[in-house]
């Protein structure tokens, strides 16, 4: 368990069809259940970032956050 502040964790996401890296997101993780919001839906709500420049195909978005 890490404690304190200034670590860094992130967010990766790959393509469900060719494995192929979609988005990455770097922040601060002070609260697991608040951090990620902003992120996941940065990610969700923006079709460029679920479209995999290797294959093409869109990931699905996730209505939870968009």
């Amino acid at each position: 368990i890490r404690a304190g502040r200034g670590f860094t964790d992130g967010l990766l996401w790959f393509c469900e069809q060719c494995n192929h890296p979609l988005h990455e997101s770097h922040f601060e993780l002070l609260d697991i259940e608040k951090d990620f919001i902003p992120h996941f839906k940065a990610f969700y709500s923006n079709e460029s970032k679920r479209t995999c420049r290797s294959c093409g195909q869109v990931m699905a978005s996730d209505p939870r956050f968009v």
